[in-house]
Parts: C-alpha cells; sequence; structure tokens
C-alpha cells in the first residue's frame, strides 16, 4: 500500500467467510460486493480477501460505503 493512498483493506485473514465471522467482527467475507461496485475495476477479491490496486484507484470511496464488513477504511 503507497503511503499516500487513502484507502485500504484492514484485513489479512484468508480463510472462508464463515470462519472469518466467527473469529473476528473486522474480517473479509469475500462477498465481492466492493469488486462488483468499482467503477475503475480497481478491486479484486483474491484468496477470500479484497485487494486494492492502487494504481487504478481513484479514491471514489465506493468500495468503503459498500463493504457490508466495513473493513475498506479511508485513511
Amino acid at each position: 500500500m503507497p503511503a499516500n493512498s487513502t484507502y485500504r483493506v484492514q484485513c489479512s485473514s484468508l480463510a472462508k467467510g464463515k470462519d472469518v465471522r466467527t473469529a473476528c467482527s473486522a474480517g473479509c467475507i469475500s462477498c465481492g460486493i466492493c469488486e462488483k461496485n468499482c467503477p475503475s475495476g480497481a478491486i479484486t477479491v483474491e484468496n477470500n480477501i479484497a485487494k486494492i490496486d492502487y494504481d487504478k484507484c481513484t479514491e471514489c470511496g465506493i468500495c468503503a460505503e459498500k463493504c457490508p464488513r466495513k473493513i475498506i477504511n479511508m485513511y
């Protein structure tokens, strides 16, 4: 993550959705909502976790707004 980026994924677990929900209140459940709603195609869900391509990210904030677990945050 670049030092000047505004958004980041607040989870590093590679566990599947149900396991993450059981163990962590701030874990990515790999639902793909962020990926489906990103207008610049900057987010992909890989290995059960959302990843931001900062070269494509326009910092529009839609991913953070749509994330049901609120694990994509603005800093």
